[in-house]
């Protein structure tokens, strides 16, 4: 059965009646009649009933539609419209109150009926949508991390109180920003990559990059990014979350900038002229040692790799003869291998030229561009060893406008092979650990004569110290030693 209260509005005594009892015949509740405009709003306010079935046209200075659109924005009550007339402008001013149907005069029941469960089916629905925006902005506003939506054309609708903490502008004054030039932060035109990105892959994790704050410097924080679709696959918009990680990367940062010799960021694309891969092969193992995760693509075989010192990593080889590991020099390929990588990945491509003689210089040009995209967006640094001699004329400039170069930080009065020791011991005591002889010729892959003898040194020139753990002896840097790390 039919079920609801009705609040008849119809301002002819014997019309309205006839509505009352057709209503109650059909199962309805009517919460009371009003003849005349100001009736109808006290009676709602008074009854809350859950419908109003309101004719247009009452006497008085004051119609249906005026009556039904401030029951509707005072009470939250829907109407159905009863009107004999259907004129354009009628229509016009009667939709501007939101109604929930019309009936045209003179209906039957069955249209009576299925216009008010229509209604009330509809406000329902609608009640249901409220309730759950509410409960969605509720979430959104007391959640911890900053989020940001953008609708489908990149403009900010929703800025959450977090994210007015951590940038330092208010929800009105980012409505309607471009979320791009947000995220273009340190870095013009990383906006543009990251979206790039997301549309080729629906959302980004855990991507670093400093946003711009009120104050004009850039905020450190790690962005997770997700495109929004409807179920046909329109773009709706998208929304970012972003976390405060400026504590996080300063630590991070120093620690690894007093491991290396060389300036290398994180979302950096280098380029090293060299005729053979030596520089850019000792600045990849400085990152391996810093902690890195790494990758060396490479044109010597798997067999002729030399035997070295260099921290575990991925290597593959890059030929067009099958196996062994070997990636085609096919430049799509590549940017497929590349994509697939996790964040914040040490590669070394140590032979560019040998991708242009396969593939031309201009589509490997195109590769250095996606690549320093890549970088940017997943906060990789990549090493792209090249002989200048094997490029076309124009070819070394068009390299050097998508790189950086590698540069080198003040030197440390320290030789090479006691450097290195330093660093591990500085790195591991950064995370709490005293390593003992064993774990240094592990992680250094070095003779226990060959680290004794460092050892021995290093404690000699008051870098590091030697103590205790049961009868292990493990080693820790001394104030000398850290201070090697903070010139």
């Amino acid at each position: 059965m039919p079920g609801g209260r009705v609040l008849v509005v119809e301002d002819e005594a014997v019309v309205a009646q006839d509505i009352r009892g057709r209503l109650e015949a059909l199962g309805y509740e009517v919460a009371g009649v009003a003849y005349a405009a100001g009736d109808a709003v006290a009676l709602a306010g008074d009854k809350r009933p859950d419908l109003v079935l309101m004719d247009i046209r009452l006497r008085g200075r004051t119609d249906g539609i005026e009556a039904a659109s401030e029951i509707r924005g005072r009470l939250g009550i829907p109407s159905v419209f009863l009107t004999a007339y259907a004129d354009d402008e009628t229509l016009r001013r009667a939709g501007a109150a939101e109604p929930l149907g019309y009936l045209m005069k003179p209906f039957q029941d069955r249209e009576l009926r299925a216009a008010i469960e229509m209604a009330l089916y509809k406000h329902r629905a609608e009640s249901a949508l409220r309730d759950s925006e509410l409960r969605f902005r509720t979430l959104v506003q007391m959640a911890p991390d900053p989020i940001v939506m953008a609708d489908a054309a990149g403009g900010i609708s929703l800025w959450n109180r977090a994210a007015e903490t951590l940038f330092g502008f208010s929800a009105p004054e980012m409505s309607g920003r471009p979320l791009a030039a947000l995220l273009d932060g340190e870095d013009r035109g990383r906006g543009a990559a990251l979206l790039s990105e997301l549309a080729r892959k629906g959302e980004l994790r855990g991507v670093e990059l400093g946003v711009p704050g009120r104050n004009g410097e850039a905020v450190p924080a790690e962005l997770s990014l997700s495109s929004l679709r409807n179920d046909r696959g329109d773009a709706l918009g998208m929304v970012a979350i972003f976390r405060d990680i400026a504590e996080r990367r300063r630590a991070r940062r120093e620690l690894m900038s007093r491991l290396m010799d060389y300036e290398l960021e994180e979302g950096g694309l280098y380029l090293v002229k060299e005729s053979a891969p030596l520089l850019s092969l000792q600045c990849f193992r400085e990152l391996l040692r810093a902690g890195y995760r790494g990758a060396h693509l490479s044109r010597s075989p798997p067999g002729l790799r030399p035997q070295d010192d260099t921290p575990p990593h991925e290597f593959r080889w890059i030929s067009r003869r099958p196996g062994g590991g070997a990636l085609g020099p096919d430049l799509s390929a590549l940017e497929a291998w590349f994509e697939g990588l996790r964040r914040n990945t040490a590669v070394l491509l140590d032979r560019l030229d040998y991708l242009v003689s396969e593939n031309g210089f201009d589509e490997s040009l195109r590769l250095v561009h996606r690549l320093r995209e890549l970088a940017y967006v997943h906060g990789h640094i990549i090493l792209l060893s090249v002989d200048p001699a094997t490029l076309p004329p124009t070819g070394l400039p068009a390299l050097e406008k998508e790189t950086a170069e590698v540069r080198t930080r003040s030197a440390r009065g320290l030789p090479e092979d006691m450097l290195e020791v330093l660093r591990l011991v500085y790195r591991l005591n950064a995370t709490g650990v005293k390593p003992a002889m064993r774990e240094i010729c592990s992680e250094l892959r070095l003779s226990r004569p060959t680290a004794r003898k460092r050892l021995r040194s290093l404690v000699r020139t008051g870098h590091v110290l030697l103590g205790a753990s049961g009868r292990t002896k493990v080693v820790e840097l001394s104030e000398k030693g850290r201070r090697v790390f903070l010139n």
